[in-house]
């Protein structure tokens, strides 16, 4: 098999801001809708949180007013079975017993976003805050799947959580990463696919080497092996009979999962940048990566040119 480059374009760039995080949903080639972030990250005036639109595609953007740009906004979409698309607001808050949440809803195609409130519980964890993260995945049962991460004990621990109702209250699957202190964060960021056979393919940042696990037939235990020394926010893609798998380094990876094994990497960029992608299947053979080529983690920028990136592959 070989992954081949077909594009590899500037959909933003800024001379006097840093540009982050990008998210981007392409409805079709003449409608796109992105959330990113401006400004220095991690420091007060910085990760302002903008949500924008093209017709053109990403040549020129204006301001879409069909999603808030609230804070904290991690745009991860799912198209379910019923031809709506859902998301979530990323950040859990503790309630009076358990935790709660926001879960976000589009039946016009991408267009225009409702926000509801979700419940969460049985999560065993000792912060204010929980996170959920990457995909929610739907079942041929239509239950629905994604994973939470929060500080216990001073480390992140992870879990898969389950929907039984649309995604209105989530209650614990079974636990996911391996709780390691010699991880300096713990594990946390995660995104998870079913494979053909049932079973779970997860991979999840842990501050230290980026790990995948795979679960056997029950989808409730799972065996953990390395996929890199570091990596963060992986983004998993199923393509036919095999996953693609793309997370940062600050420089940005690319593997594909098939019978049971990751591929070697393949650089798609190398440079600054917050390591973060966003994947997206475009046709059975064809899907691209947005991610952003910036200054990151310091208060000014240095480069001449802060850009938003999109690359496109196909698959042979």
């Amino acid at each position: 098999m070989e992954i081949k480059q077909l594009s590899y374009k500037t959909i933003m760039q800024s001379k006097t801001t840093e540009l982050h995080f990008p998210f981007l949903y392409e409805k079709n080639n003449n409608e796109w809708y992105m959330t990113y972030r401006e400004g220095p990250h991690g420091v007060p005036g910085g990760d302002y949180v903008k949500c924008v639109k093209s017709s053109d595609q990403g040549n020129t953007w204006n301001i879409w007013k069909g999603l808030g740009a609230e804070p904290r906004l991690r745009w991860f979409r799912t198209t379910l079975k019923d031809g709506s698309i859902i998301s979530h607001r990323y950040r859990l808050k503790m309630g009076v017993n358990d935790y709660y949440g926001y879960i976000l809803r589009s039946k016009d195609g991408g267009k225009n976003w409702i926000k509801s409130r979700c419940d969460v519980y049985g999560i065993s964890i000792d912060d204010d805050y929980a996170y959920m993260w990457g995909h929610i995945k739907e079942d041929d049962k239509g239950n629905l799947y994604v994973i939470v991460y929060g500080t216990c004990e001073d480390k992140y621990i992870n879990m898969i959580m389950t929907s039984h109702d649309n995604g209105n209250s989530w209650n614990p699957f079974c636990h996911l990463g391996i709780e390691n202190s010699n991880f300096s964060e713990g594990p946390c960021e995660g995104n998870l696919v079913f494979l053909e056979d049932g079973r779970i393919l997860a991979v999840y940042r842990t501050g230290g080497p980026l790990i995948y696990a795979l679960s056997d037939s029950t989808q409730k235990h799972f065996k953990h092996f390395i996929l890199d020394q570091h990596g963060v926010s992986p983004q998993l893609l199923k393509m036919d009979d095999r996953v693609i798998c793309t997370y940062g380094t600050r420089d940005i990876k690319l593997r594909y999962f098939k019978n049971d094994r990751f591929s070697e990497a393949v650089d798609v960029y190398t440079g600054s940048g917050s390591g973060y992608t966003d994947i997206q299947k475009l046709s059975d053979d064809r899907f691209r990566i947005v991610f952003d080529q910036s200054d990151f983690l310091i208060d000014q920028i240095n480069g001449d040119k802060q850009r938003l990136v999109r690359v496109e592959y196909i698959i042979k």
